[in-house]
């Protein structure tokens, strides 16, 4: 007998997306502008080409298909990925690039499975979704669960003595407490008054809780969100200005964004572009290239 899949109607969607959009706050948008900022640097491309020489994937990732053929999933992976790929039958490989893509989420502390996806799609099909697509998602840089259930789960696992699912309850527990290891305590019977009477008198105490996990590299929550124009418009002042007077990259900006802006302010702009672009192919390349090299210097095949 065949099981019936239950329809969610329009209605049920629009309730679901409204009250996603009303608990959205500042901390979606600051990973939204993260997200845009990591796109319009094309850092993620970068490092994705660079796991690629080192993992035998294609220099361009494969041919993406829409719908993958069941065999095309594999244990390791969120996404379907190319059965041709060799870490596909080759376990030391395919948990080596797997881990990897945890690896760069960590870095950039992206956590959980729609970074997972959005990382693994980029490296094997060379495809990253719109930023628009995060208003889909209910990505936060705060959240709420039940401890209590959470601490059970793993007890009931530990109870069963079945491996995989010890070991699966284990990394999720352990995932939560990388990306969020400060947590806050609340009773059933506070208000929210209360609880925010707390954070207030009590964030002193909080924010050295989280500089002691802050990594300085990690640009997720500095970045300010530009528009679209402003974005363009900066991009394009940094591509033009290489052996040209202020002067005239002033004039080129006028006629192509009709936007009267002095040579002081273009100067800044090609400062800061400078900077941030030094910085992001910079320090983090240089980074995961010592931790690549150090993989290899211990004769790893990879």
């Amino acid at each position: 007998m065949k099981l019936k899949k239950d329809k969610v109607s329009k209605e049920e969607i629009g309730l679901y997306f409204k009250d996603l959009k009303k608990r959205r706050g500042s901390g979606f948008k600051k990973i939204e502008s993260y997200y845009e900022e990591l796109v319009r640097s094309k850092f993620l491309e970068k490092k994705c080409n660079f796991i690629r020489l080192m993992s035998q994937i294609p220099e361009s990732g494969y041919k993406y298909k829409n719908k993958p053929a069941d065999g095309d999933i594999h244990w390791m992976y969120p996404v379907a990925i190319p059965k041709k790929w060799a870490g596909y039958r080759d376990n030391n490989l395919g948990i080596r690039v797997a881990t990897y893509i945890y690896q760069l989420q960590e870095e950039l502390q992206l956590a959980g499975p729609v970074w997972q996806i959005i990382i693994t799609n980029c490296l094997f099909f060379d495809r990253l979704p719109n930023p628009q697509f995060l208003k889909i998602t209910s990505l936060d840089l705060c959240g709420v669960g039940d401890a209590k259930k959470r601490f059970y789960s793993y007890l009931d696992a530990l109870e069963s003595n079945d491996q995989d699912l010890i070991n699966r309850v284990g990394l999720e527990m352990e995932e939560e407490l990388r990306f969020f290891p400060v947590s806050l305590k609340i009773s059933p019977y506070a208000s929210k008054r209360d609880i925010l009477d707390f954070i207030g008198r009590n964030f002193d105490h909080i924010k050295n809780l989280q500089d002691e996990y802050r990594k300085p590299h990690v640009e997720l929550g500095k970045i300010k969100k530009k528009g679209k124009k402003t974005s363009d418009r900066n991009d394009f002042i940094y591509k033009i200005h290489w052996n040209k007077p202020l002067k005239d990259v002033a004039n080129e900006v006028y006629k192509k964004f009709n936007q009267h802006l002095d040579v002081g302010h273009i100067g800044k702009i090609i400062s800061l572009e400078t900077e941030r672009r030094a910085y992001l192919a910079g320090k983090r390349d240089k980074d995961t290239k010592k931790e690549f090299m150090r993989i290899l210097s211990k004769g790893k095949k990879v």
